[in-house]
């Protein structure tokens, strides 16, 4: 697979806002970081955002609950 990151680490919630500690990452620069990535559920829909996205700039996605 192309462009595919893996890692692991411990995390921690408060309110909408996810706090990710790496231990460990197939991106080198990852591990030892701390992030921070924030959540948001409106009706069927959950969407993600990464204001530190590997690839530059902000990461928002989009998931929809399939019926």
């Amino acid at each position: 697979m192309q462009s595919m990151i893996s890692g692991f680490g411990t995390y921690t919630i408060e309110g909408d806002t996810a706090t990710i500690k790496w231990i460990a990452s197939s991106y080198p620069n990852r591990a030892g970081t701390t992030e921070k990535r924030t959540y948001k559920v409106v009706g069927d829909e959950l969407t993600a955002v990464n204001p530190t996205a590997s690839s530059g700039g902000t990461s928002h996605q989009t998931y929809v609950r399939v019926k």
